[in-house]
Order: structure tokens, then C-alpha cells, then sequence
């Protein structure tokens, strides 16, 4: 008996092999042909259009489709109109235009009643698997996760009573995808590497690369990280053989996660980098939105703010041009974290309140969620407990409501803090029952950190000896374990160095101190690891308070110094001011550091003036403190050359006109001074003078010299606005330079206008 092969099925057997170049080759020979149109060309040209699909050929498959669909409506070919609209609304999809999927969706779900009997049929059914799989997508996007299950399911159930392997991998794709959503993460593997069994065997490794991402997503959200990372790896080669650039923009990014998750922000930099290229290559307008995103978050992580709002709104600006909504939600919600930073609170409010409206506006839950959360942290960093609550209930209905078990617990760890910060212990301990009972049915690593976590901090907060040896011991496990959520490790980390810090109050042993130093330099690690600007700085800080109770001056000196270089130009406005103003107290607080050196001061009266738990408390509570800006008074401006000869000087008060034994005395401490400060590679010193503060910059062969009375921050960014704005000018910075010296009359006029712009208190107010 002759068996004869349809084209179609020939077409469709080399489709699903994954031989796409012989299938297209089949295509071409057999063009359409609008004299002979019949169903078999009809069928084998939406093959061509799925080919089109997985080579990334987004375009000329939603081109090509349209025109398939047109045909089809202008001959009455009325089930393949039904299948052309599928295909539309899959490609709409692909390509984030959501409102465009729904619309062909709806337009092929008006003809599925008149064609539903045909599409049971073996001819046609793979399109009827195809329908449910598209509607629950749809469903699922919209979050009504619950009915997407109820249509994938009906997507199966077509698949297994057809005997369809093939077509049984995308319905396990589909519902592992709910799963996923779910926080269900074993469940979800199984389903995903069922269809990538299948897959392998059909050797169709366009569908092999889909499997293997989805493997490494439901990982990656599982917490095990390098199990993901794998898959993704496995993937990445097979990408770049097929040249699939979306995709490998796509995994590139996904590493670059791994490695933010993992805390070492430069190596994910580096692939989110990777990412962005490909985008701009590609000229994928969309993805490239999210690459700016991505890269504004890591940066917003490392603390440098100026670049974070800089990508943000590089992201936020594509998102605006292709009427984006939800990336432009996205957007907002991340330039509130920024300002937020910042400690621009009315600012971040002003964004997250944008970002809820927006995702209200498309009933999108998840957004819902992150808004209400990132409202309720500004009003919990202001001390409005009641708001914050409010917000953060919000966010634990909808996580409840959408069943993601980490999302959960994430809320329920995000209630206990608040509640533990307001004393409220019953409350803490009914929302830790609760994160232990997610804990216990579910095998996910970050769950298990926020649960150990939350228990060590409410054991922290009861107060009594066998609770905080309870904590200290669960604090310490989490200290020494790799990293999975570089935050909560910081977190963890600070809060031991907290219980340390009372035993060290308690008991003056020295062991204890020298185990906060040892987990301070733990931090300093963790800070450079991740590039984190903001962390470092806050670690230098803690470090130079650690060296005052241990006497050492000049290291506390040293380490300021460093937190300053470390925030500056970084837009991390609260910080610098902390920092400068540590400055400030610490030269207020010399002759009494001299005074405990002299007489051998005990450890708990050290203690008492340092003042290093208020620190650590700040630090852990992450609230911006309210820094008092004052402004400064300025006295003289003096612009020395290396060999200590005065070049220019600006008298702004009639304190050192009236004294000229000050003026000398300061020029001649100054000349002798210049040396050592040139040696010191740019670091800006600060010494008391008398009544007044000087602020002394090297600058090439240059010495800049500002004394001012009050506190130092506007100051020192004046001082730096004034070495800019010289170097800027050609002309200045030459005269300054030359080998002849002293300035003629219209140059120091020149400078005198300078001066008097940057140095006026009010341009700075």
C-alpha cells in the first residue's frame, strides 16, 4: 500500500525536528498562490510564520501572518482566519503589545464557536491546544492565575487525547509557567523538564533553549543560584550557534541577576552591559528600556544615585515614546527607590503614588503589591507606623491573593520588622508563625533566610539572655553562609555587630571588640565586592567610629577621608552630609580623645562619648537621619603653589583683616604644610584653626585653602565646585600655573568674580 505525505505534514515533521532551513526551503518551492489557494497552503505558511517566530523574526512573521489573515478573510477561508488571529495575538504578545493580543484573541474566540466542531478533528486540533494555551496567557498576564490553569489544563487534556507529545510539551511549558507564578517551584521543574525531555527527543533545539530558560528561571527564583546559572550557560551556547540575539540579550540579563542576587554588583554590571549592546544592535527599543532599568537598579544598589536616575530616566524616556504604560510604571517605581536614597521622601512618595495609579489603571496585582510596599517603607523610614501598616497589609492580601509563596513571605518579613520596631511583639509573633508555617511546606532557600532572620530579630528584640544568645547564634549561621540575598546578609551581619556591641557595653571585654572589628572588615569585603558605594561609605564611617574607641586618631581621620572619596559625585546627598559632619564632630571631640589617651580612659567611657550603637542602630534601621545643613561662614580663600608661595587670596570677613598675625601665622603654617599635604595623593584635609575650620585641597601643583566658621558639608562642596570651575577656565588655570608669580589686576578681578559666585552663602542655601 502507497502511503502519501501531504506537503503540510512533510513541512510540519521538519518543523518539528527543528530542521527550519529545509522546512522554509519546502515553503519557498511551493509559494503562495492566490489562483490555487486550498487548505494544505494555508497550513504550511503558518508553519512558516512559527519558524519566523522562534528565529526572532518578529517582524516579518507579524507582517507576513497579516497577510496570510487577509487572504484568508478576502476568500472566506473561515478557519484559517481563526488560526491566523492566533498567530497574531502570539506575535502581538511576543512583541509586549498586550492590548493588540487581547484584540485578536477576541476577534478569533468570535469565530471559535462556528469552527469549534472542526477543530476537534486530527486535522485541526494542534490549533484548538494552541487557543487555550494563548487565553490562559492572556489570563495569567492580567493575573487571574487560577483560570490560566483552568485553560492550560483544557490545552493538556486536547494534546493527550490526540496522542501528541509534541504539542504535550507546550502545555507543560504552559502550566509549569503557572506554577512558577505560584512560587511552586518543584512543581514548576517537573513540568519544565518534562517538556524539555520531549523536546530533546524531537532534537528541536529552538524549543530546547525555551525548556532550558524556564529551567533556569524557576531555579533562579528557588534561590539556587548556581543551578540556574547552569542552565542558562547551556542555553547561552546554543543562542549564539543559532544566532538568537533577543534571546541572548534576554540570558545575559538573567545572569546578570544571578550575580546582583549574589552580591558582586561589578560582574552583573558587566552582563547587563552585555545586554544593553545587544539591544542597541538589534535597535529593540523595548528591551532596551529594561536595560536601562536593570542597570539603573544596580546602580541604585552600588549607591551611585546620579547614574541610577540617569538610566532610569534613559528607560523611562523609551518607555514614553513607544506608550509603554507598564514599563513606564516600572520606571516610576524606580526613580521613587532612587529618591528615596536620596532621603527625598516627598519625592519617592510622589513616584510610587504614579506607579500605583498606573497599575490600578491595568489591574496589574504584582505592581499593586511593590507600590503599596515601597509606600509603606518611606512612611515606616518617617515613623508613621500606622501608614506603613496599612501599606504593608495591602501588599500581603494581594501576595495572598496571587498565592506566590515567596512574595508571601517577603511581605510577612517586611510586617514583622515593622512590628518589632514598634514593640508590638504579639503582632511579630503571630506574622513569624505564619512565615514559619510557609517555611516549613516549601524548600526555597530565601524563604528559609527570611524566616532564620526574622527569628533571630524577634528573639533580638525580647531582651532576655537566652533569646539574644538565641539570635546571636542564628545571626552568626547566616553571617558565615554563602550568599543568596547580599541585603539580608548586611542585615544580618549589622544586627550581630549590635548584640556584640551590648556584650562589649556589658562586659569591656576586648575579644568581643575584636570580633566587631573582624566582622566590620567582613562588610568592607561585601562592600567592595559588590562596588557598593553607599554600604562602603556607611562601613568606612562605622570603621572610623570603631578607631576613635580604640584611640586611634589618625585612623578615624583615614577612614572618614576614605568614606568621603568613596560617596562623592554619587548624588547620596544624606550620607555625605553624615559624613561630613562627622568630620566636624570628631575635631570638636580632639582634645578630649587626647585627654582619654593621657589618662587611660576606661572602655565604657569611651564608649559613652563615641556613641558607636547610635550608628549601628541607624545603619540597621536604614533611616536617613535629619542632618542639620547650617551654612558655613566664610573667612579666607587662599590658592597656594607646591613650594608654598601664595598665588591668590580672598578676604571675606574683618577677622583676619583685623588680625594680621592670624593671616600670617595661617599662611606660614600653611607653607610649611604643603609638603606633606601634596603627598597625600589628592585627599582633602581638615584641621581646626583657632576658632575657624580649614578645608585643604591639593590640586596638581595647586593648594586650595578655604576657612569658614560652622559646619563643613557646604563647604567642602563649594571648595570642589571652585576647583572645577578653575580647571574649566583655561585662561585661570594657566595663570595660576605659569612660572612668573602673581596674578595681573583683570586676572585677579576675573577670580574675584569667581569667588564671589561660588563662595556666596545664599547660592548654596
Amino acid at each position: 500500500m502507497i502511503i502519501v505525505i501531504s506537503m503540510s505534514a512533510l513541512i510540519n515533521d521538519l518543523y518539528r525536528t527543528g530542521d527550519y532551513e529545509a522546512a522554509l526551503s519546502k515553503i519557498t518551492h511551493n509559494k503562495l498562490n492566490i489562483e490555487n489557494l486550498n487548505n494544505e497552503i494555508f497550513e504550511y505558511q503558518l508553519i512558516k510564520s512559527e519558524i519566523l517566530a522562534d528565529q526572532e523574526k518578529f517582524d516579518e512573521s507579524l507582517s507576513f501572518t497579516s497577510e496570510i489573515y487577509q487572504l484568508a478573510k478576502t476568500y472566506d477561508f473561515g478557519i484559517y482566519q481563526f488560526k491566523c488571529l492566533l498567530q497574531l495575538s502570539k506575535l502581538h504578545f511576543a512583541q509586549y503589545n498586550v492590548q493588540m493580543a487581547k484584540d485578536s484573541l477576541a476577534q478569533a474566540e468570535h469565530l471559535l464557536s462556528q469552527y469549534k466542531q472542526e477543530l476537534t478533528t486530527d486535522l485541526h486540533y494542534e490549533y484548538l491546544s494552541k487557543y487555550y494555551r494563548i487565553k490562559g496567557r492572556l489570563l495569567q498576564f492580567d493575573g487571574a492565575h487560577d483560570d490560566a490553569l483552568v485553560e492550560y489544563e483544557k490545552s493538556r487534556e486536547v494534546a493527550q487525547d490526540h496522542n501528541d507529545d509534541f504539542d504535550l510539551s507546550h502545555a507543560f511549558n504552559s502550566i509549569g509557567t503557572y506554577y512558577l507564578d505560584k512560587a511552586d517551584f518543584l512543581e514548576a521543574l517537573t513540568l519544565f523538564e518534562k517538556a524539555l525531555t520531549i523536546r530533546e527527543q524531537y532534537e528541536n533545539k529552538y524549543l530546547v533553549i525555551n525548556s532550558l530558560n524556564n529551567i533556569g528561571l524557576a531555579y533562579l527564583n528557588q534561590g539556587e543560584l548556581d543551578k540556574s546559572l547552569a542552565q542558562y550557560e547551556r542555553s547561552l551556547v546554543l543562542t549564539k550557534q543559532y544566532q538568537l540575539k533577543e534571546t541572548t540579550s534576554n540570558l545575559y540579563n538573567n545572569i546578570g541577576l544571578i550575580y546582583q542576587y549574589q552580591g558582586d554588583l561589578g560582574t552583573s554590571v558587566y552582563y547587563h552591559n552585555l545586554s544593553m549592546e545587544i539591544n542597541q544592535e538589534i535597535d529593540s527599543k523595548i528591551n532596551l528600556s529594561i536595560s536601562y532599568n536593570n542597570l539603573g537598579l544596580i546602580y541604585l544598589m552600588q549607591g551611585d544615585l546620579n547614574n541610577a536616575l540617569d538610566y532610569q530616566l534613559k528607560g523611562l524616556k523609551i518607555a514614553e515614546e513607544t506608550n509603554d504604560e507598564l514599563k513606564i510604571a516600572g520606571s516610576y517605581n524606580n526613580i521613587g527607590l532612587i529618591y528615596q536614597q536620596k532621603g527625598e521622601l516627598h519625592r519617592a512618595l510622589i513616584y510610587h503614588y504614579r506607579h500605583l495609579k498606573n497599575s490600578e489603571k491595568h489591574d496589574l496585582k504584582q505592581d499593586m503589591a511593590t507600590a503599596f510596599v515601597n509606600i509603606g517603607s518611606i512612611y515606616q523610614i518617617q515613623g508613621k507606623y500606622e501608614n506603613a501598616k496599612e501599606n504593608f497589609l495591602k501588599t500581603l492580601g494581594l501576595d495572598q491573593a496571587i498565592g506566590n509563596d515567596i512574595d508571601i513571605s517577603e511581605s510577612l518579613y517586611n510586617m514583622i520588622i515593622l512590628e518589632l520596631e514598634n514593640a508590638k511583639i504579639e503582632f511579630a509573633r503571630e506574622y513569624l508563625d505564619q512565615l514559619e508555617n510557609i517555611n516549613d511546606k516549601t524548600q526555597n532557600k530565601i524563604i528559609d533566610l527570611r524566616y532564620r532572620l526574622a527569628e533571630a530579630i524577634f528573639n533580638k528584640r525580647l531582651g532576655r539572655t537566652i533569646n539574644r544568645a538565641k539570635s546571636q547564634e542564628l545571626l552568626q549561621t547566616i553571617a558565615h553562609e554563602d550568599l543568596i540575598d547580599h541585603e539580608l546578609t548586611v542585615y544580618a551581619k549589622l544586627n550581630l555587630c549590635d548584640l556584640l556591641l551590648t556584650e562589649l557595653k556589658n562586659t569591656s571585654d576586648e575579644d568581643v571588640l575584636g570580633e566587631i572589628n573582624f566582622l566590620v572588615d567582613d562588610l568592607v569585603k561585601i562592600a567592595e565586592k559588590q562596588q557598593s558605594y553607599r554600604l562602603l561609605g556607611e562601613i568606612y564611617l562605622l570603621k572610623s567610629k570603631l578607631a576613635l574607641l580604640q584611640l586611634d586618631i589618625d585612623l578615624a581621620k583615614e577612614m572618614l577621608k576614605k568614606a568621603s572619596e568613596v560617596v562623592f559625585d554619587k548624588g547620596l546627598t544624606n550620607l555625605s552630609l553624615k559624613i561630613s559632619n562627622q568630620h566636624d564632630i570628631l575635631l570638636d571631640q580632639e582634645d578630649k580623645l587626647e585627654s582619654f589617651i593621657r589618662n587611660n580612659a576606661s572602655l565604657k567611657d569611651r564608649l559613652e562619648e563615641i556613641r558607636l550603637d547610635e550608628l549601628v542602630t541607624n545603619l540597621i534601621n536604614r533611616r536617613p537621619e535629619e542632618e542639620q545643613r547650617e551654612p558655613e561662614t566664610p573667612e579666607l580663600l587662599l590658592i597656594l603653589n607646591k613650594g608654598g608661595i601664595p598665588l591668590y587670596r580672598k578676604i571675606f570677613s574683618t577677622a583676619f583683616e583685623v588680625k594680621n598675625e592670624l593671616l600670617g601665622g595661617f599662611i606660614s603654617a600653611l607653607h610649611s604644610m604643603s609638603e606633606d599635604i601634596f603627598k597625600s595623593k589628592n585627599a582633602t584635609q581638615r584641621i581646626r584653626h583657632d576658632d575657624f575650620i580649614v578645608i585643604i585641597q591639593p590640586d596638581d601643583q595647586l593648594l586650595f585653602s578655604y576657612v569658614f566658621m560652622g559646619q563643613s558639608y557646604q563647604a567642602q562642596t563649594k571648595l570642589e565646585d571652585y576647583i572645577n570651575r578653575i580647571r574649566d577656565s583655561s585662561t585661570i588655570w594657566s595663570a595660576l600655573n605659569r612660572k612668573v608669580s602673581g596674578l595681573t589686576k583683570s586676572e585677579k578681578d576675573g577670580m574675584d568674580i569667581l569667588t564671589d559666585d561660588i563662595f556666596n552663602v545664599n547660592n548654596y542655601a
